[in-house]
């Protein structure tokens, strides 16, 4: 190899290595500012997540109270249902204001004859 030769490949490699300088911090840039755009996105994701948990919290929670309230509805009609069913009950009842109805219209009769009898 000549001593031109050497020269150029020299030169070559000198170019060659500034490239690879310059390609090497573009290169350092372009992956610090891919950090910075991951970093945001990932801030955004845990903001993100924050929110469907905070949202799957209140559905959990709305849940609950319509089962609870679906719970309390059946119990009160449980409840109705087995007074309606209960004759005795009812019956009491009942015969207690027939009883009380016999009273008062017994009691209005007599008073209606005995006033017709003092006239």
């Amino acid at each position: 190899m000549t001593n031109e030769e050497k020269q150029k490949a020299m030169a070559f490699t000198g170019v060659t290595q500034k490239q690879t300088v310059i390609n090497l911090k573009k290169l350092s840039k372009k992956v610090s500012g891919e950090r910075l755009v991951q970093t945001r996105a990932e801030r955004r994701w845990m903001q993100t997540e924050k929110g469907i948990q905070a949202l799957l919290a209140k559905a959990k929670s709305s849940e609950r109270k319509r089962a609870a309230e679906r719970k309390s509805v059946a119990e009160r009609k449980s409840v109705a249902q087995r007074r309606a069913l209960s004759p005795s009950r009812n019956t009491a009842v009942d015969k207690r204001l027939k009883a009380l109805a016999d009273l008062v219209e017994r009691q209005i009769r007599e008073s209606r004859e005995g006033k017709k009898r003092k006239l």
